[in-house]
């Protein structure tokens, strides 16, 4: 593994035989709402407008109507190892939801005085039951979800009870 410094002074992560190949380039970071990518821009239209490049896609050498993956969560670890091509719903389903919920696990929200435990896949709701305690709810989506979605893809709330590769909070 190498560390490629982007401007900003972050670090980004490639294998060894990507080093040369991707060092050949100044690398910046680009932000989204959540993560921070290793990118550079080109110009391009005939030098009249600039694109984009992000490290791991040009990696992965994703199709565009693609998405890639970083598996542990960490946007600037584009080791080949960590990088997959996915669909947007199998990206989804590898990270941690939305941070702006009732409750701080993956896939459970309050239902009355209870918590309730679902997921949704091809515009179907599944339910995995209604509990007392948050934390059940938690363990029953952790159960459901691997039946429903793509099992390489879980993010579980409690991957070390499970086998499901994920990404820890």
């Amino acid at each position: 593994m190498k560390e490629i410094l982007l401007s900003s002074g972050d670090v980004c992560f490639v294998d060894d035989e990507d080093y040369s190949f991707i060092n050949q380039w100044r690398w910046k970071p680009i932000k989204s709402k959540s993560h921070i990518y290793a990118g550079r821009t080109v110009r391009c239209c005939g030098g009249k407008e600039w694109d984009t490049i992000l490290m791991h896609r040009l990696l992965s050498d994703a199709p565009g109507d693609k998405q890639v993956d970083h598996i542990d969560g960490n946007s600037l670890n584009n080791q080949r190892g960590n990088i997959r091509i996915c669909t947007q719903s199998q990206n989804m389903m590898n990270s941690p939801g939305f941070k702006l919920r009732a409750s701080k696990y993956k896939g459970v929200s309050k239902n009355g005085s209870g918590w309730i435990a679902r997921t949704k896949k091809d515009g179907k709701m599944h339910c995995f039951g209604t509990y007392k305690t948050e934390e059940e709810a938690a363990r029953a989506y952790d159960v459901g979800v691997v039946d429903v979605h793509d099992r390489d893809f879980c993010f579980l709330n409690f991957p070390e009870e499970n086998s499901c590769p994920t990404m820890m909070i």
